[in-house]
């Protein structure tokens, strides 16, 4: 709760023409004003006085919530107004203004204030705390980070499954995918992701695409197990009419904004599915880094490549997706008996040969990244 109080202001007034304060005054109280010549010279000193007052008040909130819980509460905007002095020619009028009127249109105006004259400034502030906190967050502006940030804790929870084509006839295959809308692939017992599968993305092989890349995909309307005989294709199986097969019913088939491409430094070219996640499927851009699946590894991803440390993706085994506990499957590699992998709660595991350390933040870990490669290049 804030509480709105009576404020004692002693602010000194610059203007061209000597000074002014309302110390020289015997009453603040008589005539609390400035000299009309001075009003636009107070801007400043007066900007100073508000800036000290909000500082001061945020260094009590942090104090009181804590420095931690604090930082959580930065950078939330709800509504911007400007302080401005100035004395109303017809007492009452200034609510009629745009000025006034904008703030709570569309959440940016201005208010007048001068010492002893905080009419309109309290007014705005009993306003705006007058409905309460679920009100005013209702209000607030969403910073386009924070809505990434939802989206990528979203996506992260979603699995995919990368799905290939037949080797004998690729072209037949991904036409019957597009006209059926289906997939399927063998049911296993040991992949407990097969039924929790989001959308599914196809790679297509050079001889269609020109280059071997993850070019489509599509959301999953329905999973289902059937038996294989139970799947009508143009084609004949090597698979046991009883063989269990999860099939996939599919909504729209449709072009990748970007081409996920197979890349000479990957190990392998997918011969067999495999999986992601949605946020791995948007964010990735080579073959191998679909294997990041969390926003903890793209973060980690994000500043080792900017610190121009190199590193190879590995994708470790696959297990189901726990979205209370996200753990990423890939290992960076940053040499031979150096690798930092996402342990989920645990945070960031930093293995050198058979020691581990962890650390709880992508930049601790590249910090610890960095002094480990320092290390190795004075035993040099």
């Amino acid at each position: 709760m804030i509480r709105l109080k009576q404020v004692n202001v002693n602010t000194r007034f610059d203007q061209p023409f000597g000074k002014w304060n309302n110390e020289s005054r015997n009453s603040c109280d008589v005539n609390p004003y400035p000299p009309r010549m001075a009003l636009f010279p107070t801007t400043l000193p007066l900007c100073n006085w508000f800036q000290h007052q909000v500082i001061s008040k945020l260094i009590d909130i942090a104090n009181y919530l804590g420095m931690e819980m604090y930082q959580q509460l930065q950078h939330v905007v709800i509504q911007a107004v400007a302080i401005f002095p100035y004395i109303e020619s017809v007492v009452g009028s200034y609510p009629q203004s745009k000025l006034w009127q904008s703030i709570s249109r569309i959440g940016i105006g201005a208010n007048p204030a001068l010492p002893g004259d905080l009419i309109y400034l309290r007014e705005w502030l009993v306003q705006a705390f007058r409905n309460g906190g679920w009100a005013m967050a209702d209000r607030s502006i969403p910073h386009v980070a924070q809505r990434r940030i939802a989206h990528w804790k979203q996506a992260e929870g979603d699995p995919v499954l990368v799905g290939t084509l037949r080797g004998r006839n690729p072209q037949q295959h991904f036409k019957w995918i597009q006209t059926t809308r289906s997939y399927y692939v063998r049911y296993s017992k040991t992949q407990p992701r097969q039924l929790q599968i989001k959308q599914v993305a196809f790679y297509l092989p050079q001889k269609l695409e020109g280059a071997s890349a993850i070019t489509h995909v599509a959301d999953v309307a329905a999973i289902s197990v059937v038996r294989r005989d139970e799947i009508t294709t143009p084609w004949s199986t090597n698979f046991q009419s009883d063989q269990p097969m999860v099939f996939y019913r599919l909504g729209k088939i449709r072009p990748m904004p970007q081409s996920i491409k197979y890349h000479h430094g990957d190990k392998t070219s997918i011969q067999s599915p495999r999986y992601t996640t949605r946020l791995g499927l948007q964010r990735a851009r080579l073959l191998s880094e679909i294997a990041l699946e969390t926003e903890a590894e793209w973060r980690l991803f994000e500043m080792l490549t900017a610190a121009n440390i190199p590193f190879t993706i590995e994708a470790t085994t696959v297990k189901r997706i726990d979205p209370s506990n996200p753990t990423g499957r890939a290992r960076f590699r940053i040499t031979r008996q150096l690798w930092v992998r996402f342990d989920g709660l645990n945070g960031y595991r930093i293995t050198h040969r058979t020691t581990s350390s962890y650390t709880s933040t992508p930049s601790e870990t590249l910090k610890s990244v960095q002094r480990k490669l320092e290390m190795f290049q004075s035993d040099d």
